[in-house]
């Protein structure tokens, strides 16, 4: 996975990175509520904040070619 540009994209549009993975089928919106909770009680007890993608992929969610390709639709995105 780009680390970098998983970052980049990561700071301005985690909210977009979520609803284009529910919107495309890749994963539910309960699903995204799930690693949603995972990152806020992760961050609330100090732990390393972790991106949503990472999660998703540790719960089985995604894949990590998966989270590229919505990665690379972001970034497109932005530039349309």
């Amino acid at each position: 996975m780009g680390t970098y540009r998983y970052q980049m994209v990561s700071n301005n549009h985690q909210i977009r990175f979520g609803a284009l993975t529910v919107d495309k089928g890749i994963i539910t919106a309960k699903q995204l509520g799930k690693a949603v909770n995972v990152q806020m009680r992760e961050d609330l007890s100090g732990m390393k904040h972790r991106l949503l993608g990472e999660i998703l992929v540790d719960m089985g969610f995604m894949t990590k070619n998966q989270v590229d390709e919505m990665i690379s639709e972001v970034i497109n995105s932005l530039f349309l």
